[in-house]
């Protein structure tokens, strides 16, 4: 895929930026794709180590790129926020063209939500879901295993919408009913 512009730009800033020469295109597309849910995961306030490895084995699964980079630059941006924020989120807008990569984005949000639950049960449960294989009709069927424990936090949630609507990523109404049914 060719990348526009944006991404370029938002690219070489990065690199420049941090110094670094290990973090390749595809790397750095990955890095995109799962820092929403970086934001997601960051609305209690923190993001604990288990929550970075999530996001680390979602951003390099199916690629040859050491989940050890994603690590150390999920740690990076997540305490530098302010600052990569706006560049990101302008970048992952560019990448967002197709309904299949705006899922992915917004089904990266979900599972690093559910996967920062805290709770042993349900991170046994998540355990047998692979990123690529969950879907939104298995987060709804999780939630009805036991309804009076959540997956997701009402700050989860009301994050996961925000980003979702900010980065256009419920323009397919399917999508948008079914992520709406689930938070609402």
């Amino acid at each position: 895929m060719k990348k526009g512009v944006i991404f370029q730009e938002a690219y070489q800033a990065y690199i420049k930026d941090r110094g670094i020469s290990d973090v390749s295109e595809l790397a750095f597309e990955c890095l995109l794709k799962v820092y929403p849910g970086l934001l997601v995961t960051s609305s209690d306030g923190f993001v604990d180590l288990a929550e970075v490895d999530t996001l680390s084995f979602i951003a390099s699964d199916g690629t040859s790129i050491a989940p050890e980079i994603f690590v150390r630059e999920l740690k990076n941006l997540y305490l530098n926020q302010g600052h990569w924020r706006h560049i990101f989120m302008k970048a992952i807008k560019e990448i967002a063209y197709d309904d299949s990569t705006k899922l992915e984005i917004l089904m990266n949000m979900i599972y690093a939500a559910a996967a920062s639950t805290g709770s042993i049960v349900k991170n046994i449960l998540l355990s047998e879901y692979k990123p690529k294989s969950f879907s939104l009709l298995d987060i709804q069927s999780l939630e009805q295993i036991d309804p009076t424990k959540q997956f997701f936090s009402d700050d989860e949630k009301q994050k996961i919408i925000q980003i979702a609507e900010e980065l256009n990523l419920l323009s397919n109404q399917e999508i948008k009913t079914k992520v709406y049914q689930l938070f609402s």
